[in-house]
């Protein structure tokens, strides 16, 4: 389960990977009604967006599921999270992220922007629950952004909180094009006596999307790939990402127009679905002989 996904996809700002693929929620009089998240083995849904949007159009509240498979291949849900955004004269000045414990939703953390003019400067505040605390939100790390390119932090150093004071952690300079797009970023990472740095590039396509992110640290290079199609309205009905040329789950887009928010299931990914034997290896097509196989991600007795 790609937990960075649905994290990306609930807030304005990618704040840890500035420049990722990130999308617009409206384009024009569409937006996105929910993103769903397949595993293509089991060609099964394992995680879910669901969104929710203010009179204005901006982005209300972002509802997530993810889900797992047991050792009998059976799915059950692990965890139910909202993140819930605030705003002040349109821009954004809070978002609250809730788990499901129950019936109740219990607070996780929250990012808090202070004097932030987006597209240009302020300061970012990320809390987390202390759980020793009775829940008390509790400030852990700090970005001071000095440059931003529409939704994307470009130059910003980061802190983290240390028995009572800001410590610095990181700084990060951005480099820019003519179209206004993040084409490389340099991070400087404070160690124990020591700064190591990062770089990272950025490719885009035709509609300023990422499709490429190279990074080259001391501990190697990464390479993450984006495969976007997009409908027939123009607006983008799946993406793939590739780490190093191994693919992970791939993202589903659901719109509407007209502002209604409606829950859709692909159920054509659920028509063709693989079958299984009890071993793991795929068939090719529906068995015809009798016993028990994996269907769906979940085990049939075929007749």
């Amino acid at each position: 389960m790609k937990k960075i996904y649905l994290t990306l996809l609930g807030t304005v700002f990618a704040l840890e990977a500035s420049a990722d693929f990130t999308f617009s929620m409206r384009v024009g009089e569409w937006q996105v009604d929910s993103v769903y998240i397949v595993d293509t083995f089991l060609n099964q849904v394992v995680g879910t967006s669901v969104y929710e949007y203010n009179s204005d159009g901006s982005l209300a509240v972002d509802y997530s599921t993810s889900r797992e498979y047991d050792s009998f291949l059976e799915m059950y849900v692990t965890e139910r999270t909202k993140a819930v955004s605030s705003y002040n004269n349109g821009l954004l000045v809070k978002e609250e992220y809730f788990r499901q414990k129950g019936n109740d939703w219990v607070i996780m953390s929250m990012y808090e922007w202070l004097d932030y003019d987006a597209g240009h400067a302020g300061t970012i505040i990320y809390y987390e629950a202390d759980d020793d605390d009775e829940g008390q939100m509790l400030p852990t790390t700090k970005w001071v952004v000095t440059k931003s390119v529409g939704s994307y932090l470009a130059d910003f150093e980061v802190f983290q909180y240390d028995f009572g004071q800001w410590e610095p952690y990181s700084k990060t300079v951005s480099e820019v094009n003519e179209k206004g797009q993040i084409t490389k970023q340099t991070c400087t990472t404070q160690g124990v006596g020591v700064e190591y740095v990062s770089t990272t590039t950025y490719e885009y396509d035709e509609h300023g999307n990422t499709t490429k992110k190279v990074t080259t640290s001391d501990s190697g290079t990464s390479e993450n790939t984006f495969e976007i199609v997009y409908d027939a309205n123009g607006n983008i009905s799946t993406v793939s990402e590739f780490v190093d040329g191994t693919a992970y789950c791939p993202l589903y887009f659901f719109w509407s127009k007209g502002g209604k928010t409606a829950i859709r299931s692909p159920k054509q990914l659920q028509n063709a679905a693989p079958w299984y034997d009890l071993s793991g290896r795929r068939l090719n097509g529906q068995p015809t002989q009798k016993g028990i196989f994996i269907h769906n991600g979940k085990k049939v007795y075929n007749k």
